[in-house]
């Protein structure tokens, strides 16, 4: 069973106390207004990063800027401080690097850029808590389902959730409103802010997104060719739904092509 006791601040303007005691893990943070109002962790609990994601060369730095959409996160390169991009490891660094940049208070934060280079999917759950600090249903549904490393955003107003899948091409991004998968070409910032109950280490739960993908496909009733009815092309790489979710080489779950691998034993079985 998760906790569910964070109360998020909802309180936005200069009213609000400088100081508030945060209830996941009995500890005061500091508030402040510098950039929109929002919660500044002192320091990255090192201890409570999986191993596996802290060995792994995808880590960067992150500030928040304002855009005229609002306030945004954008990943910092730690080698020189310029913008980094998800599509090029040159600009993301070790874990001991973006963190040494942090304690220095170079950036607001440090995040983990998830590429084909590693077996790891970011979900993303936004607005998880109602006014009094209790997970909505929703959120806790999903957190018990994947059940998984879990910890706080940086607003402690949404949780982040990072899985494993030894079949990562095969799973594309989904971006629905309040909930988003991202196995690749995104970057999450990492608190360190645990769940009370989660698990320390990342777990595979390949199946357990690839159920939320295809219910996905199901009810956006994704249609390539609208009315008209075609073959599907022989060359993967132009298939239209393989483009849409950013795949080539490998048919993506939304495809009907798409097959899933066959397991030694399966095949076995078969023979």
């Amino acid at each position: 069973m998760y906790g569910l006791g964070w109360a998020c601040c909802t309180t936005r303007g200069v009213g609000c106390s400088t100081r508030r005691r945060d209830h996941m893990t009995d500890k005061l943070i500091e508030l402040t207004n510098t950039k929109g109002f929002r919660a500044v962790e002192k320091m990255i609990r090192e201890a409570n990063i999986p191993i596996d994601l802290r060995t792994t060369h995808s880590w960067v730095g992150w500030r928040e800027i304002r855009t005229k959409t609002g306030l945004s996160k954008v990943p910092v390169n730690p080698h020189n401080m310029s913008w980094a991009k998800v599509n090029d490891a040159s600009t993301w660094a070790r874990f001991e690097k973006a963190r040494d940049l942090y304690i220095k208070r170079k950036v607001d934060g440090i995040g983990f850029v998830f590429s084909n280079y590693d077996p790891f999917i970011g979900i993303d759950l936004d607005d998880c808590f109602f006014e009094n600090g209790r997970m909505k249903p929703e959120a806790h549904r999903i957190v018990n389902v994947l059940d998984s490393y879990t910890e706080l955003s940086p607003s402690k107003c949404g949780l982040h959730i990072i899985v494993k899948s030894n079949q990562k091409l095969h799973i594309p991004p989904m971006k629905k409103e309040g909930f988003e998968i991202y196995p690749t070409k995104r970057f999450f910032t990492v608190t360190s802010n645990i769940l009370i109950g989660s698990k320390p280490d990342i777990i595979d739960r390949h199946f357990e997104v690839r159920s939320y993908i295809k219910q996905y496909v199901k009810e956006i009733h994704i249609d390539p060719f609208g009315s008209k009815k075609k073959l599907l092309p022989a060359n993967m790489d132009e298939c239209p739904l393989c483009l849409k979710f950013g795949r080539t080489g490998v048919h993506s779950m939304a495809c009907p092509r798409f097959t899933e691998p066959i397991k030694k034993d399966e095949s076995k079985q078969n023979i």
